[in-house]
């Protein structure tokens, strides 16, 4: 973890330094987004806030809080566990993007992050099971003007055989990050 702090501030610091170029949007943005999660056992919606800081004009660093009610478990018969919801992630992610072009208006982007995955499964009633772990995240999406549509693929590592991975497509608006005038 220590190591993950240290590169996060030696880039910050690097490209500190590399911001004396001009950006031709402003720096601060938003990103709300709803979309589909998919894991091996279920679909469901998901909820994602992400506050973005762009250090130069391809290169944006930010930090994602992702709600995925998107896991259901099996009882010992097969069948599907009858007990609430049984299965939310929530995500904190330090994250970046890459963006292809930055001077027209649909702008590709590939990018990546590491952080915290928060998972809490309803076993029976007034039972549960917590489980955090470290995992990493994948993205590709575009950019239209303020809309962006975004897939993403969550890795979650575990020990035991229950896989907590899952695929994401989202749809969302972007506030602030606008051109300067």
């Amino acid at each position: 973890m220590k190591r993950i702090i240290y590169f996060t501030i030696t880039l910050c610091l690097f490209f500190g330094n590399i911001k004396a170029q001009s950006i031709d949007s402003k720096p601060f943005r938003v990103d709300a987004m709803i979309g589909l999660g998919a894991s091996k056992s279920s679909i469901n919606w998901l909820f994602s806030l992400e506050p973005k800081y762009k250090i130069i004009n391809n290169l944006s660093l930010g930090l994602r809080w992702e709600n995925a009610d998107i896991y259901s478990l099996k009882n010992s018969s097969g069948g599907l566990n009858a007990y609430g919801p049984v299965g939310t992630v929530n995500s904190f992610v330090v994250t970046g993007e890459f963006y292809a072009w930055h001077d027209i208006r649909v702008r590709p982007f590939i990018g990546g992050g590491a952080g915290i995955y928060l998972a809490n499964f309803e076993l029976e009633p007034f039972r549960e099971e917590e489980t955090n772990k470290f995992g990493y995240v994948a993205r590709a999406g575009l950019q239209i003007g303020h809309l962006r549509i975004v897939a993403e693929n969550n890795f979650i590592p575990t020990k035991n055989s229950r896989s907590l991975d899952y695929l994401t497509i989202k749809l969302g608006v972007t506030f602030g990050g606008g051109i300067i005038k």
